[in-house]
């Protein structure tokens, strides 16, 4: 689920999993966090690629 989540936004995005594959590793720390909180929280880091 979090790998397609993922892809979908890939492409808009333009950023590649090498690139930013060690933020990734960070998702499980949101495990404990309710999911609307967890896609919150990756949109903020999606943001974050989208200004540069």
């Amino acid at each position: 689920m979090v790998r397609s989540f993922y892809d979908v936004l890939n492409d808009p995005v333009g950023v590649n999993w090498g690139t930013f594959g060690h933020t990734l590793d960070y998702v499980p720390l949101f495990s404990n966090v309710p999911f609307d909180k967890n896609i919150i929280s990756n949109n903020e880091i999606f943001s974050i690629f989208e200004i540069y």
